[in-house]
């Protein structure tokens, strides 16, 4: 179990060191052959959407539908102070 440990606390010494040089280096992109950092936009096209679920697993999606009646039942209890 010690030396279990002392390999997790390197490795998120690593980590913490990785971390704290790409902080460092700010707007560049790399120190060359220590760490690299490509900053750029996030787009959103990669995420789950019900339109691709659609249309690329039509199986899959249908299998997980559930028809349910379009009513709201409500139960109020006369006695009781909303």
């Amino acid at each position: 179990m010690a030396s279990r440990k002392a390999v997790r606390e390197a490795e998120w010494d690593a980590e913490r060191h990785g971390a704290a040089l790409a902080v460092a280096i700010g707007e560049d992109r790399e120190i060359t052959g220590v760490v690299s950092w490509i900053r750029e936009d996030v787009t959103t096209e990669d995420k789950w959407s019900l339109d691709l679920a659609k249309e690329h697993f039509p199986e899959k999606y249908e299998a997980h539908r559930t028809e349910r009646p379009d009513i709201v039942e409500v139960k109020i209890g006369e006695g009781h102070p909303y």
